[in-house]
């Protein structure tokens, strides 16, 4: 293999969110941190060769996409996921959160009703009450260790609301949805006067058996009232670099979040270049990344199944994050806090950030070498073991 994913690369001292910033976010820095969404690997060779490159010329001044880089992400999204888009659909910007903010306040107004399904990336929640828009909640339904979507709910739900934001693949619980379930839930959305915006950024990060169906080829008939955001950020480890876009094919959205984000276009002159070597050369380091990552998902799953049986993991299809159940340890909000942090000393993502469905859930960041997933596991026992 070319890539060496159990190599250890020490990030602390880096400015690194995840490394350097414990004592800020957990009033401690004694713990191993599995939390923010970015990976413990290194970025694909071709894409720190283009930063590289570029660098070699000393002015970094005002930029704008080049025609490779929308033939970068034309391509991408032929090969990878059998989809057609146009050079004019594809709107570069500077993050898939900030993205998600520009859209909510450009086509919704104060005191509209936005639908969103939880547990669910809290960035939307936020957006949304952040710009005085009022959260509508349907929560997902576990059944037999899976997430599904509680389609009479968001039928009746759906009547009083001008947006849905939408997950796919699903973060934290780690769904990829199937085709015949993103074509029903269209066929509800189309009966309403909703918008949608489909966050499709961890849609290159899916286990063998499964597919990632973009919502743009799943319901092409809502394409005028659809956003698709994706990034290279998540599958390639370049989140620090800010670049993402935003698939808009209706001329009208399109051209209200392009003046809306007049001063937030494109991203940066450095993400551009990394974007466009990424997804031109690094389908071999996917496919090793991916290998590796479903490698510590499987060893994981089985480790807690074997050793650390009162918790529950559920089993992903996509991404690198693991959503983990500890009802079964049958303690109190507070007391599991408690035992994560203090007793196993673990970073983690507390469920509860999710929506109140996360509620005595913790999700666990896998794409790291597997040595830190064994550490913390062993922690994991330890600490389960001294209650």
């Amino acid at each position: 293999m070319k890539y060496k994913f159990d190599h250890i690369i020490r990030r602390t001292g880096t400015c690194c969110e995840k490394w350097d910033n414990n004592k800020n976010v957990f009033g401690r820095d004694d713990i191993l941190p599995m939390w923010v969404a970015d990976m413990d690997f290194p970025a694909p060779s071709e894409a720190i060769d283009a930063i590289k490159k570029r660098l070699s010329h000393p002015i970094l001044g005002y930029t704008f996409p080049k025609e490779e880089a929308y033939l970068s992400v034309i391509n991408k999204m032929k090969r990878a996921h059998q989809t057609d888009i146009k050079q004019k659909d594809i709107v570069f910007c500077d993050g898939v959160v900030g993205g998600i903010h520009t859209a909510v306040k450009l086509l919704t107004k104060e005191e509209d009703n936005i639908l969103i399904l939880e547990p669910v990336y809290h960035p939307f929640k936020m957006a949304i009450k952040d710009l005085n828009r009022n959260p509508v909640i349907s929560n997902l339904l576990l059944k037999d260790g899976r997430y599904e979507m509680d389609f009479q709910d968001i039928i009746e739900k759906i009547k009083y609301t001008k947006m849905i934001i939408f997950c796919s693949p699903h973060n934290p619980a780690g769904r990829v949805w199937q085709e015949e379930e993103l074509i029903k839930l269209g066929e509800i959305i189309e009966k309403s006067e909703s918008l949608i915006i489909s966050d499709e950024i961890h849609c290159d990060l899916i286990y063998k058996g499964f597919k990632h169906i973009p919502f743009l080829k799943a319901c092409p008939n809502l394409r005028d009232r659809l956003i698709t955001f994706i990034a290279p950020s998540k599958t390639y480890n370049l989140a620090g670099l800010s670049q993402s876009l935003a698939i808009i094919t209706d001329c009208d959205i399109r051209e209200k979040f392009i003046k809306g984000n007049a001063f937030r276009n494109y991203g940066n002159l450095l993400g551009i270049e990394a974007l466009t070597a990424a997804y031109d050369f690094g389908d071999e380091y996917l496919k090793e990344l991916m290998e590796y990552i479903e490698g510590n998902k499987d060893y994981f799953i089985k480790y807690v199944k074997e050793n650390i049986k009162k918790i529950n993991v559920i089993k992903p299809e996509g991404t690198y994050l693991l959503w983990v159940d500890f009802k079964g340890l049958n303690l109190s909000s507070e007391a599991l806090d408690d035992l994560i942090l203090n007793k196993a000393r673990l970073g983690l993502n507390n469920g509860k950030m999710f929506g109140e469905a996360g509620d005595f859930y913790y999700r666990f960041n896998i794409g790291c070498p597997r040595e830190y997933i064994e550490e913390a596991l062993k922690r994991l026992q330890d600490a389960v073991n001294s209650i």
